[in-house]
């Protein structure tokens, strides 16, 4: 795993100790070895803790400059501009305006 390489990498960059990290992240020494050898795959919430410890920006857990482009990648749309009137009808807005035409009439009852 190329994480626990890097993380074993920055935290001897910045001369921290286990120890110290622990101490810093609020993690357990013992956690924190097992994260770099692997045999322990943190969480997200554990890479913030990591992050701010270790005083970088969370990319930088996994990569030494910036993150690589991701350009195969296409921006999705949201509800809004899903159902905002367009040239073409699309055959799911109909259906989905009449689900948030009940949710509002549902919400209007509560009220």
């Amino acid at each position: 795993m190329v994480f626990a390489m890097r993380l074993k990498e920055l935290r001897t960059q910045t001369g921290l100790s286990l120890l110290d990290l622990a101490s810093q992240s609020g993690l357990k020494p013992t956690y924190l070895s097992r994260i770099e050898s692997e045999e322990e795959i943190p969480s997200y919430a554990v890479l913030e803790e990591l992050s701010e410890a270790l005083e970088v920006p969370l990319y930088r857990l996994f990569y030494d400059q910036h993150p690589p482009a991701t350009p195969w990648l296409t921006r999705r749309e949201g509800l809004e501009e899903y159902l905002s009137e367009t040239t073409e009808p699309r055959p799911k807005s109909r259906v989905l305006n009449i689900i948030r035409f009940l949710y509002s009439e549902m919400i209007s009852l509560l009220h």
